[in-house]
């Protein structure tokens, strides 16, 4: 497990939003998706910012008028991401530190790739971790088969 790399886990098709996309909008995607941050993209693919439900909750029981996506989202300057060959490992450390849930996949230029979530994780170390066959019925009582 200590050889996966991001490109190994992550969701490589998210939905992306632009700057003019309008917050309403995006927090019921977000809301019929399951979905807790969405990347916002220029007409490049680059990543430009990030929204998170902090921030739409922020946006719409805030005292401002943040209609945009624009107005609510973390700018590229204050986002951390990785690439597609971070290593799992790294990964688990910068969300651990910074308490994410997620971080965007970005390649060299910086153009927006994906999210790797602490589901996406997950589920990829889980693919390398070898459980007895007993395991489920010492535990619970119960067969794993």
């Amino acid at each position: 497990a200590s050889n996966l790399k991001i490109s190994d886990v992550m969701n490589p098709k998210p939905h992306t939003l632009k700057e003019g996309d309008k917050i309403i909008g995006s927090s019921l995607f977000m809301k019929e998706e399951k979905v807790r941050a969405l990347a916002v993209t220029n007409l490049f693919g680059g990543l430009i910012g990030l929204v998170t439900l902090r921030e739409i909750i922020d946006a719409l029981t805030g005292e401002s008028n943040k209609l945009l996506i624009k107005d609510a989202m973390i700018k590229e300057k204050d986002i951390i991401s990785v690439s597609c060959e971070t290593s799992v490992d790294e990964a688990i450390e910068i969300m651990t530190k910074n308490k994410f849930n997620c971080l965007p996949v970005v390649n060299k230029w910086k153009v927006f790739s994906g999210f790797v979530t602490e589901t996406d994780l997950f589920r990829g170390l889980f693919k390398f971790v070898q459980i007895p066959d007993d395991f489920y019925f010492e535990r619970f009582g119960v067969s794993a088969v």
